[in-house]
């Protein structure tokens, strides 16, 4: 499978950071990696990335997006529950 990425800017045009994902199931996405800039982090910038993710899956009609375990205190705050039918945690659209 093929991956997606959701890239962000700042005002400048300057990259501050993106995330990948890709299809891994029929409805089912997994999110491979969120990189923020050394300049962006504390700003609650892979939140909101994430956040948009998940609103973007939601139009594709995806139902479930799966992340390993980095992070993790991170994906709990946003949502994502340990399911053992996937191997990790995942967070239902």
């Amino acid at each position: 499978m093929q991956h997606e990425f959701l890239l962000v800017y700042d005002k400048k045009g300057v990259l501050a950071g993106g995330l990948f994902w890709k299809k891994i199931g029929r409805k089912i996405a997994h999110l491979e990696k969120i990189v923020i800039a050394p300049n962006y982090q504390k700003s609650h910038l892979s939140i909101r990335l994430t956040e948009e993710l998940f609103s973007r899956l939601r139009l594709k009609k995806y139902e479930y997006l799966t992340v390993g375990f980095f992070q993790s205190g991170l994906f709990y705050r946003l949502g994502f529950k340990i399911n053992q039918k996937f191997g990790g945690l995942v967070k239902q659209l």
